[in-house]
């Protein structure tokens, strides 16, 4: 959306420090609102206009060109209401200026996004020409109105930035704000649980093959493996195997080596699997006996990030 412009992207150096190591992190994201772009979301936003008819006068009430005035350290909403009555079948039209701070209170966002609220209206209009009535309509729809500051895609935006592929929990977002001129800077933030990278391994032998399966936590892709019978001669490796592992499912991520010849039972092997995503490549090594034919837990390993 025009009107938005991001300025700092997430905390990217956290979160990658987080997918080895279990912690909890605070991060953050930093967005900017010029004046002219807040000045046209007011503009497109939709304000009260009270319409009726008030003890046999009529009444037309409605809020008129909106504009922002950001200085250091507050937002000003400039507008003016009017207000077409018809008393005792005279037209009279009452137009009511108004320059008021507005409310943006920091902590949680809203599903909506950020929202302001406009506060300060009775303090301005009871001083001004008019019936009372009038007045009183207009606080009573315009006082603690919520307008929006920043639109719901900010949120959007902002787990837009956490990825996906990484066994994160993201808690709540909340955000802080800073005016300066004619410039207003949100920081959002929020605290982020990570998982360290785990795989579950398993093999299963048969006559002539050794299968392997892996069950990681994150999506990865076994890059390639080198298998060999520890003191023995029997090896092979495929240095392209590139198979892509689903997160939490062995399912359709096994592969399978075949010697060409009886593997037989016992002895021990030394498989090296290379593992690699966008965030970084591991290498995995495995020591076990092939003693089974039915899918067994390979346990014993390093890890070479």
């Amino acid at each position: 959306m025009k009107y938005i412009k991001p300025v700092q992207a997430i905390a990217f150096g956290l979160i990658l420090n987080a997918i080895c190591l279990a912690d909890n992190y605070t991060v953050t994201l930093q967005f900017e609102q010029t004046e002219e772009a807040l000045s046209t979301l007011f503009r497109a936003q939709v304000f009260p206009h009270p319409l009726g008819v008030h003890n046999g006068d009529d009444y037309d009430i409605y809020l008129w060109n909106p504009d922002i005035d950001i200085e250091p350290g507050v937002v000003k909403f400039n507008f003016t209401i009017f207000a077409d009555v018809v008393i005792g079948g005279t037209p009279i039209q009452y137009n009511y200026p108004f320059s008021l701070p507005l409310n943006i209170p920091a902590g949680e966002l809203s599903i909506t996004g950020i929202i302001a609220f406009l506060e300060g209206i009775p303090a301005q209009i009871n001083s001004m020409d008019g019936p009372q009535w009038v007045k009183d309509i207009i606080i009573a729809e315009y006082e603690g109105l919520e307008l929006t500051v920043y639109p719901n895609s900010l949120l959007e935006d902002a787990n837009a930035n956490i990825p996906e592929s990484w066994d994160l929990t993201v808690g709540n977002f909340g955000f802080t704000w800073a005016a300066e001129t004619n410039l207003l800077k949100f920081t959002v933030f929020t605290e982020i649980e990570s998982k360290p990278l785990t795989i579950n391994s398993e093999y299963k032998r048969g006559d002539t093959w050794i299968g392997i399966r892996m069950n990681p936590n994150v999506p990865l892709t076994v890059l390639g493996y080198n298998i060999v019978l520890i003191g023995g001669t029997m090896w092979t490796n495929d240095r392209d195997l590139n198979l892509n592992l689903t997160p939490n499912t062995y399912e359709g991520n096994a592969f399978y080596i075949d010697f060409g010849t009886t593997v037989g039972s016992g002895g021990d092997w030394r498989l090296e699997v290379s593992l690699g995503s966008d965030y970084g490549l591991w290498i995995y090594t495995y020591t076990f006996t092939a003693e089974y034919n039915y899918w067994s837990t390979l346990s014993s390993y390093t890890v070479i990030p």
